[in-house]
């Protein structure tokens, strides 16, 4: 089975690293565009991480336990200063977004940020356990391939480090985060059908994720 070389082998849409270098300055309206669109994004996936601990098809203890604290931290682990929606929302009065305003509504989100969300939820509901897998192994393995790079531009941009709280806490805990679900991989894919499915989904979640980042790279390529 190859099922975790396939998950190994992901990288980030060129989409996304064209956003992120194609920025001009912290004021580029490329990236408050992307900011709105994220929020919504990050609030609405975090709620998502429920499906998996209530699939009927995830009862392993170990898994059910790592994705909880994957929810815990979404939530701030007890403490409301550090749920991870207070945190982005510092990070958008960094831009001059006012937190009152977020999340936007629906109908202002980017079509394949809510495509993307869709793809998340039905993965997280399917009854083949390959398929929840599979998305949930993508979602924690993209997160440790795109924060250290927004990370990285953010700081390069001129934000300070209080500003970036909600990118350097990802950075550390989506790391602790994607070694468990390549754990829960490793340990319940079973079956050649299942390593099928579970790279079947992995590439449905690529190719969701890439068009996640096209909008914001264009936006940002008609902007020179």
């Amino acid at each position: 089975m190859n099922h975790l070389a396939t998950l190994n082998e992901l990288d980030m849409p060129d989409a996304e690293e064209e956003f992120f270098a194609g920025l001009q300055d912290r004021h580029d309206p490329g990236l408050v565009h992307w900011a709105r669109s994220y929020h919504f994004f990050s609030t609405s996936q975090a709620k998502l991480l429920a499906l998996v601990v209530c699939s009927p098809v995830l009862t392993d203890p170990h898994s059910l336990s790592e994705v909880t604290k994957a929810l815990c931290e979404e939530y701030g682990s007890g403490s409301a200063e550090a749920v991870h929606s207070r945190l982005f929302a510092r990070f958008c009065e960094a831009l001059g977004l006012s937190p009152a305003t977020l999340p936007v509504p629906r109908a202002q989100v980017e079509p394949g940020v809510l495509q993307y969300l869709d793809a998340i939820e039905a993965g997280y509901r399917s009854s083949d356990l390959a398929v929840t897998l599979g998305t949930y192994c993508f979602l924690e393995r993209s997160a440790v391939l795109s924060y250290p790079l927004m990370l990285q531009r953010l700081r390069a941009l001129g934000f300070s480090p209080a500003d970036l709280v909600f990118f350097s806490t990802h950075v550390v805990q989506e790391a602790a985060h994607d070694a468990g679900a390549h754990q829960m991989a490793e340990r319940l894919i079973r079956s050649e059908r299942d390593a099928q499915g579970f790279n079947r989904q992995l590439h449905r979640m690529q190719e969701a994720w890439t068009d996640f980042w096209r909008p914001f790279a264009v936006q940002v390529a008609h902007a020179d």
